[in-house]
C-alpha cells in the first residue's frame, strides 16, 4: 500500500509531501515554474490514504465519505475496519464527498 497524505488547510485540499517535522508540515506544490515547498502549521487536518478506492477508482482518504453496500454512508476514519471489510466483499460504492469540504455530511 502506498503511504500518501493530503491536507485540508481550512479552505482547500492540498497534496502533501511525506515531509513532516514536529508540528510543521511541508506541502509541495506543482507549479508551472517548478516546485515550491511551503510551511503549513497546526491549523490543518492531515488526511491519510486508506489504501482503498471507490467504485469509480478514486483514492479514499481519511475524512472521505463513501457509500458501503449493507452499511450505508461511511466516514473513512482510522483504522478503517469497515472499509477494509467492504473492500474484501467488493462492496465499496461511490465517494460522496469529505467532511471538510462538505461538513453537512457529518449530520
Amino acid at each position: 500500500m502506498d503511504i500518501k497524505f493530503k491536507v485540508w488547510d481550512g479552505g482547500q485540499i492540498i497534496s502533501l509531501s511525506k515531509a513532516m517535522y514536529n508540528d510543521l508540515v511541508c506541502v509541495q506544490h506543482n507549479r508551472d515554474d517548478g516546485f515550491s515547498i511551503e510551511p503549513v502549521f497546526d491549523n490543518v487536518e492531515i488526511m491519510q490514504f486508506t489504501g482503498q478506492r471507490s467504485k469509480n477508482g478514486v483514492e479514499l482518504y481519511a475524512g472521505d465519505v463513501v457509500r458501503l453496500a449493507g452499511y450505508g454512508d461511511y466516514i473513512c476514519e482510522f483504522p478503517f475496519i469497515e472499509l477494509y471489510e467492504a473492500a474484501a466483499e467488493n462492496d465499496i460504492g461511490a465517494i460522496i464527498g469529505n467532511i471538510y469540504e462538505n461538513p453537512e455530511l457529518l449530520a
